[in-house]
Order: C-alpha cells, then structure tokens, then sequence
C-alpha cells in the first residue's frame, strides 16, 4: 500500500502537574500509531516543547512533550527512524508554526493531522492557514466524550479566525519566544473563555500542566 500522506501530525493534548501525559494526549497518540501501522504515512510526528500551555503559570518541565510522545510511539511498536519531534509550540498555532518549519525541510507537502473530534475544526483552520495553499492538509477526529466540550471549542474558533484575519496571507516563520508576548491579546481572550468553562481555577485536560 502506497502512503496516502508524507507525515501525520499528532497534535498534544496536555500534561498533568506531574508532567505525564493526560488522557486527551493518549487518545492522540494510540489513533496516530493505528494509522501508521495501517501504512497511512512513514512518518509520525511527536509534538510538545517544555511547556504544554500558553498560560503565563504554565510549568516548565525538564523534558519536552515530544521526547514523551516519540517514547511513547517506541514503546508501542512505532521504530525510532520514522518519528520526527516538533519541540516547539504551546498551543495550536505554535504546534502549526513548529510543524511547518520541521517539514518543510523534509519536503513534505500531504499531511494528516491527528487531534480531539471537538478541536478538529480549529486545528484544520489553523493548520491549513499557517501551512498556506501549497499543502494538502487533512483531518482525523479522535472521538475524546467530555474531555472537551464543543461550545468552548466553537468560541475558541471564532477568536482565532478573526485574530488570522490581521494576518499577511503568507506567514513568516515567528520567533518562538516572543509570539505570546507579541500576541497577548489573544491568549487573554482564550484564557477569557476557559475560566468561563471551567470555574474555581479548574483547568481542562489540554491547559493542564499549570502552577497552583
């Protein structure tokens, strides 16, 4: 079977206080090793830099979530040659800035991206806008119950689709380190509709991995 796609691309997912994966990050990976057996691709990519969410109290662990995530494609039969760490990235749109840098050096231009059923529709906007038109960039939902919930993931969409809007349609490469400092208006606005969601400081899955 020839691969449909040059790379999957397994989207984070979070990590607890104690820095292990979260379920929501699981649910990912175990869909993206099932795909790659089944020959979808030859690559898999394993995201995640030493801090797992944008937010200002986000801990910033030893070892980044792609050194977590590849083990965890090893441990479960994927070999070594066929992953490809992405050590950039706290959200969405760093994971796309992060992913766009490390492939296009590979040329790979058919992507299949892995994420939550609920930030599915998110996830293709962003990706396929960073990306720009000369990719061909797909989605696969992973079905994640109420780990997630789609209002707040719906409301998420809408401020990322007006934030891209002030955009050039190119995108440059940006510097990691100061694109939250540059675009803090945004993030105040996500962390806005969190902690609307989830009261009494109670973070989700996927904003997990913050200092109390």
């Amino acid at each position: 079977m020839k691969p449909k796609y040059d790379a999957i691309i397994v989207l984070g997912g979070g990590r607890f206080n104690s820095g292990e994966l979260t379920p929501l990050s699981t649910q990912r990976l175990d869909k993206g090793i099932e795909l790659f057996k089944e020959g979808v691709a030859l690559i898999i990519c394993a995201l995640g830099e030493h801090k797992s969410t944008y937010r200002a109290e986000a801990i910033d662990f030893d070892v980044t979530g792609a050194k977590l995530r590849k083990r965890y494609f090893i441990d479960h039969g994927i070999p070594e040659e066929n992953i490809v760490k992405v050590e950039e990235g706290r959200d969405t749109i760093g994971e796309a800035f992060a992913s766009r840098k490390v492939l296009r050096e590979r040329g790979a231009r058919k992507l299949l991206v892995v994420t939550s059923d609920k930030h599915l529709e998110r996830s293709l906007f962003v990706f396929r806008r960073v990306f720009g038109e000369n990719y061909k960039i797909d989605g696969y939902p992973v079905p994640c119950g109420n780990l997630l919930n789609s209002q707040e993931e719906r409301e998420y969409l809408e401020v990322v689709k007006k934030f891209f809007i002030s955009l050039p349609k190119d995108i440059p490469g940006p510097n990691p380190d100061l694109w939250y400092q540059e675009h803090a208006e945004l993030y105040e606005k996500y962390g806005e509709i969190h902690d609307r969601f989830h009261a009494n400081g109670k973070e989700s899955q996927a904003y997990s991995g913050v200092k109390k």
